[in-house]
């Protein structure tokens, strides 16, 4: 197999070479379009949504494990699909939903790059009860996208191993031989990074506005002023220093307090977070099993 030429100067070819391969990503999930139909329809009910996914079993199935963990700690045992929307309301049965269709469009079992996929899944999982706790706190963004954005901020990554297969291996490899930020060679290497892979295909797939700029800014929340980027620039961190998943990642994550300052945040709300996620674990592992 020809591997990539990590030469910096070859960007452009590296760009049209992804633009070549664009056919071999996965379109639309049905299940996605319609959860996008519902939430542009300012009449659509709890029932709507319910109809909408009641036949994805395995989608049905972890919304009512969302609902049973630590995480909202109620005391009855959820066990149908309508008492788990009607508990955890509307709107989080819709993130997961769009979240859990979205990565189903790059599980391929028979992949060799299966395992590094899941272990991107587990720590996007991660990332997105982490950004939801951290909302909650944090007086400068919403609540109510937080969990989403989580779960999606590394979904580029998805896009660069579909496209590049087994050269994303190299990329991997220069990454820890440097130890360097993943994104800092994709940019060296291919002219762009999961960052912006990841916003295309969340705007090609008409995910809200809000997604696209924070999936693209999250690895720039020095420079970048959006709330939405900066809180999973920080969920990132918290999973990476929790070593929950595996991003593929090899530098030390550190967590500054300009950053929990910009977020309006403390360190307590920082051990609280830490807290919930690993009261939420168990929870975490099921749901990012394809």
């Amino acid at each position: 197999m020809q591997t990539i030429d990590h030469s910096p100067h070859h960007a452009p070819d590296k760009i049209k070479f992804l633009v070549e391969k664009i056919d071999r990503l996965p379109t639309l999930p049905s299940i996605l379009g319609k959860v996008l139909t519902i939430t542009d329809d300012p009449d659509a009910t709890a029932k709507d949504l319910e109809k909408a996914i009641i036949h994805d079993p395995p989608i049905s199935a972890k919304v009512i494990a969302f609902a049973n963990s630590p995480y909202y700690g109620f005391q009855r045992h959820v066990v149908d699909l309508a008492s788990a929307i009607s508990l955890i309301g509307f709107n989080a049965v819709k993130n997961i939903t769009i979240g859990l269709s979205v990565f189903s469009c790059f599980h391929d079992p028979y992949s060799p790059l299966s395992t590094r996929v899941n272990a991107i899944y587990l720590h996007s999982f991660a990332v997105g009860f982490a950004a939801d706790r951290l909302a909650r706190f944090s007086r400068r963004c919403e609540r109510e996208p937080a969990f989403l954005g989580g779960l999606l901020h590394d979904i580029g990554k998805m896009v660069l191993i579909k496209l590049l297969d087994l050269n994303y291996n190299s990329i991997l490899e220069i990454s820890q031989d440097k130890r360097a930020e993943i994104w800092q060679i994709e940019r060296e290497v291919l002219g762009l990074d999961h960052s912006d892979a990841g916003a295309w295909l969340a705007k090609t797939w008409g995910l809200p506005e809000l997604f696209v700029k924070a999936i693209q800014g999250h690895h720039l929340s020095g420079e970048n002023t959006d709330p939405m980027a900066r809180l999973l620039t920080l969920a990132d961190l918290v999973i990476r220093k929790m070593g929950i998943g595996n991003g593929g990642n090899p530098c030390e994550p550190v967590i500054g307090d300009d950053l929990l300052g910009a977020l309006a945040l403390t360190g307590n709300d920082l051990a609280e977070t830490i807290r919930m996620v690993e009261d939420s674990k168990a929870t975490i592992v099921e749901m990012s099993h394809p």
